[in-house]
């Protein structure tokens, strides 16, 4: 009888954590943040038009290059890794709180925000890439041009950022975050529709994410199973 309810409470656990992963892969469409999404989708379909980009002055950004030759500078600005230090930086910054006794959690939150829109926006980014396998403009052989990885990976640091910090820090970081999507064109390493649907896929998780947090904090509904010698005590706690 014990073994039946240490499993029953297993598999609750695990099914409650697959829902939660499940509800936050599914954040970017069943929050706020799909405004953001539809209106990048229709941006990024827009510029498949013939002659769209060209109007927007795609030929014109890799032709005369404003940006120079920045592929080194924005491309480190693009990286995975910058997402991670803030991932990093956050909780080591938690831990250390948490050892002084503080009871100030936005360290933890800031980072496990990070982690979390981070990777659901890389891993949507690399499946649409195996998927589409579009040349790039400046490799044919290369057929993981769309979306560009960078952009996103830039717009989910900078969507977290603009979330999480005062609103002068959000804007330094969209701001950097719509220049390494600029350098990626400049550079002639993707076209602007590659760069638009990584900047929507990007932002998308970085509010869906948001918004889901802020919506279990101001409803919290928690089932708890608990075993007893009579069988199982089911507890059940909602607060507004």
């Amino acid at each position: 009888m014990v073994l039946g309810k240490i499993l029953f409470l297993s598999c609750l656990s695990f099914a409650s954590f697959f829902e939660d992963r499940f509800n936050e892969f599914a954040s970017p469409v069943t929050t706020p943040a799909s405004y953001s999404l539809i209106a990048g989708t229709l941006l990024t379909s827009a510029f498949l038009i013939d002659g769209m980009p060209e109007s927007f002055g795609e030929d014109s950004l890799v032709k005369n290059k404003p940006l120079g030759s920045s592929e080194m500078i924005w491309d480190i600005g693009g990286q995975l890794w910058v997402n991670a230090g803030y991932v990093g930086i956050f909780y080591g910054l938690h831990l250390l709180n948490k050892n002084s006794g503080s009871k100030n959690n936005n360290y933890k939150k800031r980072s496990v925000h990070m982690l979390k829109s981070s990777l659901y926006a890389a891993t949507w980014t690399q499946l649409l890439k195996i998927t589409v396998r579009e040349p790039r403009p400046n490799n044919p052989n290369s057929l993981y041009s769309f979306p560009s990885g960078h952009a996103t990976h830039a717009f989910a640091f900078a969507s977290v950022v603009a979330t999480e910090h005062e609103w002068y820090w959000g804007v330094g970081a969209y701001s950097l975050a719509a220049l390494v999507a600029i350098s990626r064109v400049n550079d002639n390493a993707h076209r602007l529709h590659d760069v638009i649907a990584g900047a929507t896929i990007g932002m998308s998780y970085g509010l869906g994410v948001h918004y889901l947090e802020k919506k279990s904090f101001q409803e919290v509904k928690k089932i708890s199973f608990l075993p007893s010698t009579n069988g199982i005590f089911l507890n059940y706690n909602t607060k507004l």
